[in-house]
């Protein structure tokens, strides 16, 4: 594996390689002699066990792996170019309306968890982001909150699961988002009583 491959991404590709790809016709041909054809054949058949969306996950791996096989001279070209995927029928996004996000805030009235779901549904924040969420990226005084890491689970080497911080998945998804006189009200108070704590 890549040596800048975060433990979740290196998980990830050994779950696939094992589940996948190992003991299959695809897994004990030698790399040189890998075609599309036996990228396609493989495809087919995974798709006949299991959901579209994890076969277009496990070509993706497969396919960023013998990508590096390219660029290190292992193969000439990558052989899960161009080939015929499944399609996934993504099902619609149903946030919240107006009226249930008030609801379920009345419900967290004064929850310790509250400013996490206020955070959530004003700023559109992503689980692992929310809760590896950190008071110094926190700006009170300018009403800015940073996102620059998340809270991650991962595998341990001796099994067990352990939870790390870590950046951002892309640097796209460090950003600065603006925080209204509410929210920031919300936040000193929440503050205030993390320190009782």
């Amino acid at each position: 594996f890549a040596i800048n491959l975060k433990p979740r991404i290196k998980d990830d590709y050994t779950a696939v390689v094992r589940r996948y790809i190992k003991d299959t016709r695809l897994g004990r041909r030698k790399l040189s002699q890998l075609t599309p054809a036996d990228v396609q054949a493989w495809v087919n058949e995974l798709s006949a066990r299991v959901a579209a969306q994890t076969v277009r996950n496990a070509h993706a791996r497969l396919h960023k792996a013998l990508a590096v096989a390219v660029r290190q001279r292992y193969i000439t070209r990558n052989v899960a170019d161009d080939i015929e995927l499944p399609s996934v029928r993504t099902p619609p996004i149903r946030p919240l309306d107006f009226e249930q996000a008030r609801a379920l805030l009345a419900v967290l009235k004064g929850h310790r968890w509250e400013a996490l779901y206020w955070l959530a549904l004003n700023l559109g924040m992503r689980q692992g982001e929310l809760l590896g969420l950190s008071w110094d990226a926190v700006n009170l005084d300018a009403g800015t909150l940073r996102v620059a890491q998340q809270l991650q689970r991962i595998k341990q080497a001796e099994g067990g699961k352990a939870f790390i911080l870590q950046t951002t998945k892309t640097k796209a998804g460090e950003r600065v988002l603006q925080l209204d006189a509410d929210l920031v009200a919300l936040l000193r108070e929440r503050q205030r009583l993390q320190a009782e704590e």
